[in-house]
């Protein structure tokens, strides 16, 4: 999308979470995302890529090729995708076809490259992070292995990196690895394990501490050689990428359950800031956002940090409270690079779900702030958003349609992150939407829009369809 919002060359990309097919398209794309256009939406393309698409779609920065890892239709193992798209090609119920190309990108759009991971490994949550400076790629399998490719998104044919490539972080655990983040200041790839079998735990198996997972990993990304820090979950482990600040040199890790009992006389959920060049068993810096038990998710960072200069100082957002407490909006104080540590603020609750007897996992939040006309703030003037989504049972804000909606219904709210930095308990959303099984992560673009999809099914409004919904939402309609 480029500065001027366009009806005809601005889309926005959407994975289906099911099985590609003649009859149904594993990844599609729509146009038409502006109130001034018409018709509002419009299918701008639509693949069967002979998958499964369930974690993030990657973006060239030209927008004219996309990057994925789909579970295969055949083997039933991860492949890294690589596709060209072309603008008209495939509908709903018939989708483009596309098969792997190993003249790619060397072919005529749309057309793709499907390289399966070496070692044959599945992959539940670890999306692909790439490098643009570079062409490089990194992605994660439930084998515990990180994997690298190399010309993705380059004038040469993308492949996976070989010998020391894929690098075992821990090869004593059968732990999935996350979602890896690279940082070029370090030339480091940040990732952390997690507990793929739901039987087990991190930390403890027939009550002895086994440490098999819950650590975050430093990858050389030229020399491939591993640091490992302590172990900073003890229950289900790391389930989401790290939060890298490249010009602070500082790395945040999101933690379901620590080890402690400081938190309803059990673990906490927390948040550690760790420098980038973190050595080995290095505990980091600890801040506490409720009681502990599902995965906590990424947080994001408010505007007075994005725009303060030297080491930063500002505020980081999470959604806790993933254990017995209702999930709950968390501000962390950052001065001048260093993360408070110690409890953090609560604010409001954002959901009733242990009250009605579930735990929660923090779902990710989303801050954009707006100048006021669409674009983002470049000074302290301007609103500062932030996007929050919970699974189920939705807080009891007045009029608040999310509220009491059940455990199948989430919802996604915004709220307004003030100069103080400290949202209040007492606050009240800007506006909510209710979406079956709660909301995906959101994208906000420079017209004021939000997108999202739904994580169960749903009707979907404007298909009348039946499914999981791919969800356009302004921001107004939000506030």
């Amino acid at each position: 999308m480029g500065n001027s919002p366009s009806c005809t060359s601005d889309y926005t990309t959407y994975n289906t979470s099911v099985a590609g097919s003649s009859t149904q398209p594993s990844i599609l794309a729509f146009r038409n995302l502006y109130s001034e256009c018409s018709p509002r939406p419009a299918l701008y393309w639509a693949y069967n890529t002979g998958g499964t698409v369930s974690t993030s779609v990657a973006t060239s920065l030209d927008s004219t090729q996309l990057v994925f890892v789909q579970t295969d239709n055949t083997t039933g193992f991860a492949d890294l995708v690589v596709l060209k798209w072309a603008s008209g090609s495939g509908s709903l119920n018939s989708p483009t076809t596309l098969a792997s190309n190993s003249a790619y990108p060397d072919c005529t759009a749309p057309c793709m490259i499907s390289i399966p991971l070496s070692g044959n490994p599945t992959d539940s949550f670890s999306s692909v992070y790439v490098d643009y400076a570079t062409g490089d790629a990194y992605v994660g399998d439930d084998a515990g292995n990180l994997h690298k490719f190399v010309n993705v998104f380059t004038s040469s044919t993308p492949a996976e990196a070989t010998s020391p490539w894929p690098v075992t972080p821990n090869p004593s655990t059968a732990a999935a690895l996350a979602s890896p983040v690279y940082d070029s200041g370090s030339d480091n790839v940040f990732v952390g394990d997690y507990q793929i079998n739901s039987s087990l735990s991190c930390g403890s198996v027939g009550g002895s501490e086994n440490g098999l997972c819950g650590f975050l990993y430093s990858v050389n990304a030229s020399t491939a050689a591993v640091t490992q820090s302590a172990q900073l979950d003890y229950n289900f482990g790391i389930s989401d990428g790290p939060v890298v600040d490249s010009v602070a040199g500082s790395v945040y890790a999101f933690v379901g359950a620590d080890n402690s009992a400081n938190c309803s006389s059990g673990p906490c959920a927390a948040v550690f800031q760790f420098p980038v060049n973190f050595t080995s068993g290095a505990s980091g810096t600890e801040a506490t956002v409720g009681a502990g038990f599902e995965f906590l998710y990424s947080g994001n960072f408010d505007n007075q940090y994005y725009l303060s200069s030297g080491p930063p100082s500002g505020h980081l957002y999470v959604v806790g409270g993933t254990g017995p407490q209702n999930n709950t909006l968390y501000a962390i104080t950052i001065n001048n690079g260093s993360m408070s540590s110690g409890s953090a603020t609560a604010g409001p609750e954002l959901a009733k779900n242990y009250t009605n007897g579930y735990y929660a996992a923090g779902l990710p939040l989303t801050e954009f702030c707006n100048a006021g006309d669409g674009s983002p703030c470049s000074s302290s003037a301007g609103t500062d958003y932030l996007f929050a989504g919970v699974l189920a049972f939705g807080a009891n804000f007045t009029t608040n349609p999310c509220t009491n909606q059940g455990e199948s219904v989430g919802c996604i709210m915004s709220f307004t992150a003030p100069a103080s930095g400290v949202i209040a308990n007492s606050a009240t959303p800007n506006g909510t939407l209710p979406e079956a099984g709660g909301p995906s992560g959101v994208i906000v673009d420079l017209s004021s829009n939000v997108y999202l999809s739904t994580l169960y099914n749903q009707t979907c409004a404007t298909s009348g369809g039946t499914g999981g919904c791919a969800v356009s939402a302004t921001q107004s309609g939000l506030q």
